[in-house]
């Protein structure tokens, strides 16, 4: 018979899911009407999704707060039943409405999640600076748009069912060979291990990303300009990314067998999050492994150890995302996935100090707290203005670099459990900088 733990925790993932649904409808009806790229007239549906992120950051972060951690999932109990293991509840959560099995990692702590956020706010804070005016106007031989006008095979008219279908099928293989080459090659590794280097597992962990990353992805998908027009690409490429969001959590067991198969679930990704094993590419479709050999199902993991093997003890690796170059050392080729891919892993269950959280900050207390989420937000939107602005080189540079200094100043801070004079310091100059741009 099922454990209660399992019934708490597909309650959790319902109420989740739901969530995850309701911002896709929100996002889809909102980003064509505001978040409108003034340069090139695309839709930035990345960018309107912001809000709903952060919104089920917060909803996950509820769940979280009311789940019992010591309970045992459907894929734990399982691999215990093969192992001859009972798996029993540990700890009385009846009181408790939601379980996870994972514990400590399913959790948010303040370092890990400022960490988080900060890395997604200057993955875009610099990426979008790059597209503007280095592939924009530097050199636009390499942008999307002019490889499309000038070197265009066949551009598909995008009035047909079938051509989306097919070509979304494209963007999705194009985003599983760039990540699974960004575990094989160490030098597009030390741009994708920031990604990787949580040992928390949580909707803000989709968030931490590097701008770098988006660089040489950006160039992978260089081989669609040829055939998909770029209002199309833009579509099915913000998609395709919106939808990895959802599978970074703890609270979502397993889905029903045939979604299991197709597409990405978050079973799958916690098991491509585990620093043991380099599986499980894919974007959307899970497929692709399938495919390919690169499939491993959480069934065969027991536990999953998220993060990377060298522990990242700072909370502003989000904006300096440079602790894997060590790796370059070694090998500029040879990343910590090359040639384990495809390879067949016997991992046994791992020790549960294994599963521990190596490094944690101390407290700030509540007042710190709450200074510190002003302080991300203000950071959050001084980013959409520079992006949605379209501001003069000088006004938009100087802008991006207060965001910068101030994510540096708060991690900082973070780390220290005090705030900093410096920090509040760099927070109000905000208003003056803002008006001599031409914010507001």
């Amino acid at each position: 018979p099922e454990l209660p733990s399992c019934n708490l925790m597909a309650a959790a993932g319902s109420i989740i899911f739901a969530g995850v649904v309701a911002s896709w409808v929100l996002v889809a009806l909102v980003a064509p009407r505001y978040a409108v790229d003034p340069d090139t007239g695309i839709t930035l549906y990345i960018l309107a999704a912001v809000p709903s992120f952060l919104l089920l950051v917060v909803l996950e972060l509820l769940v979280d707060r009311l789940s019992p951690k010591t309970y045992t999932s459907t894929v734990a109990q399982s691999r215990n039943a093969a192992n001859g293991i009972s798996s029993k509840k540990t700890d009385d959560a009846s009181t408790a409405l939601f379980s996870t099995a994972y514990g400590e990692a399913a959790e948010y702590r303040l370092h890990d999640t400022f960490a988080s956020i900060s890395s997604g706010i200057v993955q875009q804070l610099l990426f979008h600076m790059l597209m503007r005016f280095f592939f924009g106007r530097l050199v636009p031989f390499l942008s999307y748009f002019y490889i499309h006008e000038h070197f265009a095979i066949y551009p598909f008219p995008m009035d047909q069912t079938w051509q989306w279908v097919v070509l979304f099928l494209v963007v999705d293989l194009i985003y599983y060979f760039s990540h699974r080459f960004g575990h094989e090659l160490a030098f597009l590794w030390i741009g994708h291990s920031v990604h990787h280097s949580s040992e928390h597992y949580n909707f803000s962990t989709a968030l931490r990303q590097s701008w770098w990353q988006g660089v040489y992805s950006y160039i992978f998908y260089f081989m669609a300009a040829p055939f998909i027009p770029p209002f199309a690409f833009g579509f099915l490429h913000d998609w395709d990314t919106i939808y990895q969001f959802w599978v970074h959590t703890c609270h979502v067991d397993k889905m029903p067998w045939l979604v299991e198969y197709i597409f990405m679930t978050p079973s799958h990704h916690r098991v491509h999050h585990d620093r043991r094993v380099h599986k499980n590419f894919a974007g959307v479709l899970v497929l692709w492994d399938r495919l390919f050999g690169t499939f491993l199902d959480e069934g065969e993991m027991g536990t999953c150890v998220f993060g990377i093997r060298r522990m990242v003890p700072t909370a502003t690796a989000g904006v300096t995302q440079h602790h894997e170059l060590y790796t370059m050392r070694r090998s500029w080729w040879r990343g910590p996935g090359f040639g384990l891919t495809t390879a067949a892993r016997k991992l046994v269950r791992p020790l549960s100090e294994a599963t521990r959280i190596r490094w944690t900050a101390r407290p700030m207390g509540w007042f710190g707290f709450v200074v510190v989420i002003v302080q991300t937000a203000l950071a959050i939107a001084a980013l959409g203005a520079a992006v949605a602005l379209a501001l003069p080189l000088v006004e938009d540079v100087v802008l991006r670099v207060w965001v910068l200094a101030l994510l540096y100043c708060v991690g900082c801070d973070i780390m220290e459990a005090r705030l900093s004079f410096r920090s509040l310091v760099v927070t109000a100059s905000l208003l003056p900088l803002a008006m001599w741009a031409g914010v507001l």
